[in-house]
């Protein structure tokens, strides 16, 4: 995923913890004192609280940037203090994600992965040195891969930390230079001067339409149409839509991080597998795109259990049965044949949406001689798709007369490894390139009291 929506950002200037990102995710101060762009941290119940908003619910990915300076002798400083050296978080979201430094001043960071358990990557004892500043950041994809980073250095790398990511939780929210819950355990001794919090955006799914090809006035007959001339069709819930999008993102981020999960090699093959994926969408290569969609199926059918493929559809076709999507989705889970999903294309009126978001390439032709309704003995709409299926059916053949400069039976130009192009899938699983995993590490923790697990 794309993990460049900035959610929250503080920067002390002033005497309060600000939000400048302008999500209005402001620090609530509890025992801290800011002053000349610094937040001072003196351990015990010493904390800045951002609670959970509405702009927080939707992590799936995410990254995260703490500037800080712990006191060079710290322990020495202290020596009323008991427990010793011990961990310190520098940011943790409520059973979300967790960058802290470990009582061996090793750099560790977290997400509390699907299964529940916290897992992430860890430095090498001594990456964080008392008495400078430094800049930590966390990455996790969204997917199964997260890096650690200090200084623009990079300290660890993992490619099997399933996600996505869970958004921090009520009541505790995030919390910067303490443990989200009340307790003192973890408690940061030191100044902070800058933190920032990116996610991924639902946005970026609208890259792969071509504004330029859109027709904008057809989609906008089409969203009238669905919400009815009025806008009070009862039918029409934005909220089911709503609801299904967040449910395909969430078990499509964590599926696609199970396909990459396990070393480099593995997560460049379904990264390319990916991109290729994009390419074939976009360039409106349908062959392509079906070879992408076989082989996307094949590699999920080897990483993922039958039985959480099985569950993860299930719980995608109930997301989509309020929808437009439903009838169709049903029908493909219940083994329906391509002239059947054809049929209820074309009569749920699905392949207008597509020629307007200009993904008609993608539309299969009417069923010739068969109804669009069942497809089986033409009677729920034999009609139509006898009738027009002949005229209306040329749509995506491709032996017809050439409408291009080319031949109509040659592949269109595309690209594949080092600009080449490929006609096939590439090797599963490619050569080994990349040289193996770089400083991978991974911590498994106990769910219950959402401890990164470090002590």
């Amino acid at each position: 995923m794309i993990v460049d929506r900035l959610v929250i950002h503080h920067t002390y200037d002033g005497h309060n913890a600000f939000d400048v990102s302008q999500n209005h995710n402001h620090g609530r101060l509890e025992g801290v004192t800011v002053a000349g762009g610094v937040a001072a941290f003196d351990a015990g119940p010493d904390c800045v609280r951002v609670p959970r908003s509405a702009s927080l619910d939707r992590m799936r990915a995410v990254r995260t940037t703490v500037r800080f300076k712990v006191p060079k002798g710290l322990w020495a400083l202290d020596p009323g203090y008991s427990g010793g050296p011990r961990r310190m978080n520098l940011i943790e979201g409520y059973l979300s994600f967790a960058l802290v430094i470990d009582h061996d001043r090793a750099l560790h960071g977290t997400i509390l992965d699907r299964s529940g358990q916290w897992r992430g990557v860890r430095s090498a004892p001594g990456a964080v040195t008392f008495g400078q500043w430094h800049e930590a950041t966390f990455l996790h994809d969204g997917f199964s891969a997260c890096s650690l980073s200090l200084d623009g250095v990079t300290l660890a790398t993992g490619f099997d930390v399933l996600g996505p990511v869970s958004a921090p939780r009520a009541p505790y929210g995030v919390a910067i230079g303490h443990w989200p819950d009340p307790d003192d355990r973890y408690s940061f001794i030191g100044e902070i001067d800058e933190v920032k919090v990116w996610m991924d955006r639902i946005e970026v799914l609208g890259d792969l339409v071509d504004d330029c090809c859109m027709d904008r006035e057809k989609a906008g007959e089409l969203f009238d149409d669905l919400r009815g001339e009025s806008f009070d069709n009862p039918a029409f819930d934005p909220a089911d839509y709503d609801h299904a999008a967040n449910v395909m993102l969430d078990l499509g981020a964590k599926t696609a991080g199970a396909m990459a999960s396990g070393s480099a090699t593995d997560r460049q093959y379904a990264w390319d597998l990916g991109s290729r994926f994009q390419l074939a969408f976009a360039t409106g290569n349908r062959d392509a795109f079906l070879r992408c969609l076989a082989e996307g199926v094949q590699l999920a059918g080897a990483k993922v259990p039958e039985a959480q493929l099985n569950a993860d559809s299930a719980a995608v076709i109930a997301a989509l049965q309020p929808t437009l999507l439903g009838p169709l989705a049903r029908a493909v889970a219940d083994g329906a044949g391509p002239d059947r999903q054809a049929g209820l294309l074309h009569r749920l009126g699905l392949d207008a949406w597509m020629e307007a978001l200009c993904a008609g390439w993608a539309v299969p032709p009417k069923p010739h001689g068969k109804g669009e309704g069942d497809g089986k003995d033409g009677k729920d709409g034999g009609k139509d798709g006898g009738k027009d299926g002949g005229k209306d059916g040329v749509r995506g053949d491709r032996t017809g007369a050439g409408t291009t400069d080319r031949d109509p039976g040659d592949p269109p130009p595309s690209w594949g490894v080092d600009g080449e192009h490929v006609d096939g899938p590439l090797p599963f699983p490619p050569d080994d390139t990349t040289g193996g995993d770089k400083g991978t590490g991974t911590a498994t923790h106990r769910s219950d009291t959402h401890d990164t697990g470090s002590e």
